[in-house]
């Protein structure tokens, strides 16, 4: 009786000696086959292990960077092909660089991004183009939560440096201390 593979040759009119060299190179390739899954297993096993060591796991992968990046994580989002000799160290490097890059566009951005105003209509105006916003506040709850229902955008910070002038609050005219950082949430 014929296996599958020998009916379908003699179907198609391929002669047994060709599906008898076929086969031996089958058999030839499979163990060289086995060899190269062998060695990709292994440097899958030392990629993961350096993404252990340095504690990096799927999730990275699989995300916006949260600086306002529809990405994946990935600094430059290049695709690289490199030796598996060293590779531990390599994932090591890169990603302390990936950090680094990231860090570098999320500061640039927010300074690029960051406005002083003095006055509620231009803090809604420029609270709706995206922008971080350092104003005057009169430091009471109230003022917050009418800021928070009107505009989505809460106090971030109280800034450590920059301008600690006083002055008088964007919304009530009352005296603020100093500005305060507000964004929106994203």
């Amino acid at each position: 009786m014929l296996d599958e593979k020998e009916h379908l040759y003699k179907e198609i009119g391929i002669q047994p000696k060709v599906l008898e060299f076929g086969q031996a190179i089958e058999a030839d390739l499979k163990e060289r086959f086995e060899n190269i899954d062998q060695i990709a297993e292994y440097n899958q096993l030392k990629v993961i292990r350096a993404m252990q060591e340095n504690r990096v796991d799927a999730t990275c992968f699989n995300y916006a960077s949260g600086y306002g990046y529809d990405d994946y994580g990935r600094d430059t989002l290049e695709k690289e092909t490199i030796s598996c000799d060293g590779i531990e160290t390599y994932v090591q490097n890169l990603l302390e660089e990936i950090q680094k890059n990231i860090f570098q566009k999320a500061l640039k951005r927010r300074e690029e991004r960051t406005i002083t105003v003095d006055s509620y209509d231009e803090f809604k105006e420029k609270i709706e183009q995206g922008y971080f916003i350092m104003a005057h506040w009169d430091g009471t709850p109230e003022t917050e939560e009418l800021i928070k229902n009107e505009t989505k955008a809460t106090i971030r910070c109280l800034p450590l440096e920059g301008d600690m002038t006083p002055g008088k609050c964007m919304v009530t005219g009352k005296p603020s201390a100093r500005r305060v950082l507000f964004a929106r949430a994203y």
